[in-house]
């Protein structure tokens, strides 16, 4: 007889983060794929392979002025540096500043639509 395996309890799961950016260019932006391989890549340099891969760093949404990115709580301030490392994606001068942080994806959401 099989045994249902159990899921870790709230109190053991990775909390998340999201940090709401702006995106500053006067040359326009590229596309979300090419933003999430600049960032990846920025926090890989900037962190390590491990503590890039700890941080979880995801592009949730991605606008021409506005992005959302998810990482673990603990590296947060890891992954804002790493973002405002960022000055250029497939040639285009671009600046990068994040606005806020939020625990959830509404709230995030919310402070971007204002």
């Amino acid at each position: 007889m099989q045994t249902k395996v159990k899921g870790l309890a709230p109190s053991l799961k990775e909390k998340k983060r999201y940090i709401n950016i702006e995106i500053i260019s006067p040359e326009g932006t590229s596309t979300k794929k090419d933003a999430y391989k600049k960032a990846e890549l920025k926090a890989q340099e900037l962190l390590g392979v491990f503590d890039a891969a700890g941080a979880g760093i995801q592009l949730v949404e991605y606008s021409e002025k506005h992005g959302i990115i998810r990482a673990n709580n603990e590296y947060t301030d890891k992954a804002k540096a790493a973002l405002m490392l960022i000055r250029e994606i497939n040639g285009k001068k671009i600046i990068i500043r994040t606005t806020n942080t939020s625990g959830t994806l509404r709230k995030a959401r919310e402070k971007i639509s204002r």
